[in-house]
């Protein structure tokens, strides 16, 4: 199935082009998740054929025809996003209509004690948490795609431990779903090993990551559903953190939070200097590795429930410092954060003074009074010396005032002070002159908000001089 796949990727042009981000040199089809896909129906029909009392209980009930509908939604989304890039404001709506029509089939998490803590309605948090797994492990297999074989070989990985653990509880049904849909992956990685000669694609990915958030919520419903979905999400641990801190990273860095960039786990592997293939191993060994802790956590209850994930939480955290994912977390930073939170928003006492301050501005009547008021926020903005020349009826003949900081009046030739020539001109009307300010660095360093406010208090003085204008019509100055 995936050499026609991948023919048919190239005969339509759904081919993924080399660039910055990407690793190969030349066009490889990206349609390998149509030869998964196939390949896994195709194994479940043979199946059916062999009138076992295994292979008896492959019925399309209400649970698996709607999963089947979404599977199909999901599937073409990708196989869309292949051939035509979409953007991620189409996607995500597709991925929630399509793991809202497995809801709609009787697919959903259960809110258990989350409902009491909420108090909330039991079928609204169901259905939030349902959305919220499907979307997260539809988009945890899109985001670690981005090695040759990775993806494919991190879900083979988990769908034969899922298989198993399936296998052990008795439940043959989704034990098949599991196994066969891991037999689909393996089929595929002979193709998809470095060198690729094939990409399962968004087509592929989005499917994968939609059958096994499925399967895993039906698994679930026959045992306790924080233990059997812990498992899924223990074993797929390299994507689903991929795919929590990836927006958050973007977020902290200024991008925009469904940006594509290179600062993946798989990037940050490269960047030590290990080739594709022992990256794409390395991350083998960690999949495996959390898969067996999915299996041991099976078998343990209790406390040892309990100081096993604590481990494993810690061991996270170690990894991640090591890899530097906590630099944009230090104390500081923090600090910096949450204070400019409060000015933004009136919560610290100095932007609510400085707001009194514009409002003080806006009432003046003429120069002098505009000038007393200037002078008395001097001092709160923590600048030594002011100067404010204003022209008179656009001549050059001009009006003065100055203003020093009794305590402290620099000497202008002195170096280390801070200067600002601020214009009073907005591009609609004349220049009314200009308003110089001085710091003296020495004495006192620059606050975080400095610049922010020397810019609001120069637009508050302009607006305050256009109203003494006769005949002011237009609704406001561009300033």
């Amino acid at each position: 199935m995936v050499p026609l796949a991948g023919r048919l990727g190239r005969a339509l042009g759904a081919l993924d082009q080399p660039n910055t981000r990407k690793l190969h040199s030349s066009a490889i089809p990206r349609t390998g998740g149509l030869g998964i896909f196939f390949a896994h129906i195709l194994s479940l029909f043979l199946i059916a054929l062999l009138g076992t009392r295994v292979s008896a209980l492959l019925d399309l009930n209400t649970d698996f025809r709607f999963l089947w509908i979404g599977a199909v939604i999901i599937l073409a989304l990708g196989l869309w996003d292949d051939f035509r890039p979409l953007s991620a404001r189409v996607k995500l709506p597709v991925q929630i209509l399509a793991a809202s029509v497995a809801f709609a089939g009787g697919i959903a998490i259960e809110p258990g004690i989350l409902q009491e803590f909420l108090g909330l309605s039991s079928s609204f948090i169901s259905y939030f948490l349902t959305i919220f797994w499907f979307v997260l492990l539809i988009n945890a297999v899109n985001l670690v795609d981005g090695l040759d074989a990775l993806a494919g070989g991190i879900t083979f990985f988990v769908c034969l431990v899922l298989g198993i653990l399936q296998i052990l509880s008795e439940d043959y049904l989704l034990a098949m779903y599991f196994i066969t849909l891991a037999g689909s992956i393996g089929g595929f990685l002979r193709y998809n090993f470095n060198p690729a000669s094939v990409f399962m694609g968004d087509g592929g990915s989005y499917y994968l990551g939609y059958m096994i958030a499925g399967l895993s919520i039906l698994g679930s419903l026959k045992s306790q559903v924080g233990v059997t979905l812990t498992v899924p999400l223990l074993a797929m641990g390299v994507p689903v953190f991929d795919a929590l801190f990836a927006p958050v990273r973007r977020f902290l860095t200024g991008r925009r939070i469904f940006q594509p960039d290179n600062k993946h786990l798989h990037h940050n592997l490269l960047a030590l200097g290990l080739t594709s293939r022992r990256a794409v191993f390395v991350l083998y060994a960690v999949t495996a590795a959390l898969c067996g802790m999915a299996l041991v956590l099976v078998n343990i209850y209790d406390e040892e429930i309990g100081l096993l994930l604590i481990l494993i939480c810690a061991g996270v955290f170690a990894a991640l410092h090591c890899h530097g994912y906590f630099r944009y977390m230090d104390r500081e930073k923090l600090g910096s954060w949450f204070r400019d939170v409060g000015f933004i928003t009136g919560l610290h006492q100095d932007r609510r003074r400085f707001l009194d301050l514009q409002m003080r501005i806006s009432r003046c009547q003429n120069p002098d009074e505009l000038w007393a008021v200037l002078s008395n926020g001097m001092d709160m903005l923590d600048f030594d010396y002011a100067e404010m020349h204003l022209t008179q009826n656009g001549q050059q003949k001009s009006a003065s005032w100055n203003w020093s900081r009794p305590s402290h009046r620099p000497d202008l030739k002195e170096s280390g002070l801070f200067k600002l020539e601020l214009p009073l001109q907005c591009k609609e009307e004349k220049s009314f002159g200009e308003l110089w300010l001085i710091k003296d660095l020495r004495r006192s360093p620059l606050t975080h908000y400095t610049l922010t406010r020397v810019e609001h208090l120069r637009r508050a003085v302009l607006r305050c001089l256009l109203s003494w204008q006769p005949n002011q019509h237009h609704p406001g100055p561009r300033i």
